[in-house]
């Protein structure tokens, strides 16, 4: 619950109205441009690994740097699309939908991983690949839309003057710093989930100003409501979200070099899914969402 205005009106921007309410048609959207965008997505990784593959010594030293690379470019330039159109189904859909839906990438790179880059493909991973397209049906049909649309006013007046989305960015801030100085040094080349996890955090913080900066957009389209551009929240937002995206996806290229990404793929979506939901959690309390209600 978030407490706006002089009457001390408490609103609640997950809300769901009615009890157990189903995916509207503007979710449903968003729904579909999130699955055609994660299976771009993982073409992309896989184009930029190959062109790591390709550019590795056999002393596991690159001979020249990613950006000098053709095919990365490709990799780079596709991945901007398929993320452009992820941001653009945050506008339409919660993070708690849009984010689960990234499974689709886990299931597209495990056909290409085999097929073209040619990894193993176990019994194992075909199991995982399965469970994981069961998982987002199970997701996106269980999971009530929000009742609330976001707004530079309610943003401006309410979600960001809370201590629980300062407490998120200090949090961020605190792991990442950490995270870079004690892990990273001692762990890179042992786990895959070292340079994922700085990437997934990092990433949240993506997602959450994505999820803003889309919400107003989509509305300022829809109804012309082009008041909501003179607020600098919007601006902002959208500047966050190239900035952590750039930061996230140099950490991403770093596991694709050290790991295969049969590996990297599927470890990501996961540490990924986990830091969006629990973004959304703290900063749009999203979760309370799927929490019944009571009538009084």
């Amino acid at each position: 619950m978030y407490e706006t205005g002089s009457g001390g009106t408490t609103i609640d921007v997950c809300a769901v109205t009615p009890e157990y309410a189903e995916l509207d048609s503007s979710a449903w959207v968003g729904v579909a441009i999130a699955l055609c965008a994660n299976s771009v997505i993982p073409i992309a990784l896989n184009a930029q690994k190959l062109a790591h593959k390709h550019n590795t010594q056999e002393d596991g030293k690159q001979t020249r740097p990613m950006t000098q690379l053709p095919l990365w470019w490709v990799g780079i330039t596709t991945m901007i699309a398929g993320e452009s159109l992820n941001f653009l189904a945050y506008g339409y859909a919660p993070a708690s939908i849009v984010a689960p839906i990234g499974a689709t990438s886990v299931f597209v790179n495990g056909i290409i991983t085999t097929t073209v880059m040619k990894e193993p493909f176990t019994c194992r991973s075909g199991i995982g690949l399965v469970l994981i397209a069961c998982g987002v049906v199970t997701l996106v049909t269980a999971i009530p839309p929000s009742g609330i649309e976001l707004n530079s006013e309610l943003l401006s007046r309410t979600i960001l003057p809370s201590p629980r989305a300062w407490g998120y960015v200090l949090g961020v801030g605190i792991f990442v710093l950490s995270w870079r100085h004690f892990v990273v040094p001692k762990y890179k080349d042992k786990h895959v989930l070292v340079y994922l996890m700085l990437c997934s955090v990092i990433s949240s913080v993506t997602v959450v100003a994505c999820r803003a900066f889309m919400s107003i957009s989509t509305d300022v389209l829809e109804t012309g409501g082009l008041d909501q551009l003179a607020s600098p929240v919007p601006f902002a937002a959208l500047s966050l979200v190239i900035v952590t995206a750039i930061w996230s996806t140099f950490y991403l290229n770093k596991a694709m070099i050290l790991y295969r990404n049969s590996e990297v793929v599927p470890v990501y979506f996961t540490s990924f899914t986990l830091a969006s939901i629990g973004a959304g959690a703290l900063v749009y309390r999203c979760v309370t969402s799927m929490l019944p209600r009571q009538r009084t």
